[in-house]
């Protein structure tokens, strides 16, 4: 990522993580690593821009509350310590536990966005921002809930929503791209083949050129997305 204000962000990153934790504890105690913190005061706040799309302030709580229970799940494992307040800023392999936060935070708001805005261009999505992918939704979820009986998806968690959008709009995006800008040549497909073939059981062997298709359109595809990711510019507001 091209980031500007690297510096600030972290800090910024840093004092959310404070105020999140803080209230964190008081609602549900240390101790329990997987409690979420409740939104911040200003939520539609912009915090950062990439490629020009706003990053939110929600965004960034969100995140920051799903990555929380794996950072000092990381530092117990790493340590074999057990876990309280003060390891927050208890360094260890070169980093604090919020140092970490911060870090994984700012990488899936910025790889959650990156993939949001091809999703806009290939029209997957009409409206890309926090709470235009929680309105949708929320209106999903009143369009469904007289639909006892019916196929399909009834209800979208609102607690999750957001990574929700992401990945089900990743696979639709993937589907769009692989039979494009990323469909894969025979070349590819011999060659990944004579890579994997030998080790296909019979199923395999008899789906070998569908199986062979997918494969390659899904390391395009990652490959395609890591590039778009590694190339995101990153402003930091304020």
């Amino acid at each position: 990522m091209k980031k500007t204000g690297l510096k600030k962000t972290i800090c910024a990153l840093l004092a959310l993580s404070v105020l999140a934790l803080s209230s964190c504890a008081k609602n549900g105690g240390s101790d329990d690593p997987g409690v979420t913190a409740p939104p911040p005061a200003d939520p539609d706040g912009v915090y950062a821009t990439v490629n020009g799309e706003d990053i939110t302030i929600a965004e960034i709580s969100y995140f920051s509350a799903r990555e929380r229970a794996s950072v000092i799940t990381g530092y117990m494992s790493a340590t074999g310590q057990s876990w309280s307040e003060e390891c927050w800023d208890a360094e260890y392999e070169g980093s604090t536990p919020r140092e970490i936060l911060a870090q994984k935070t700012l990488d899936d708001a910025v790889a959650a966005k990156v993939k949001l805005i091809e999703m806009k261009k290939n029209e997957i999505y009409d409206d890309i921002t926090y709470n235009g992918l929680y309105q949708r939704a929320v209106n999903y979820n009143k369009e469904h809930e007289n639909a006892a009986g019916t196929v399909g998806l009834k209800t979208i968690d609102l607690s999750t929503f957001y990574t929700y959008y992401v990945s089900t709009g990743s696979m639709a995006l993937e589907n769009i791209l692989g039979e494009d800008l990323l469909k894969p040549t025979q070349e590819e497909k011999t060659s990944w083949l004579a890579e994997h073939e030998a080790g296909f059981d019979e199923v395999g062997r008899e789906n070998a050129d569908s199986i062979a298709l997918n494969s390659v359109i899904r390391e395009k595809y990652d490959a395609y997305i890591a590039d778009l990711i590694a190339s995101a510019d990153v402003h930091v507001i304020g």
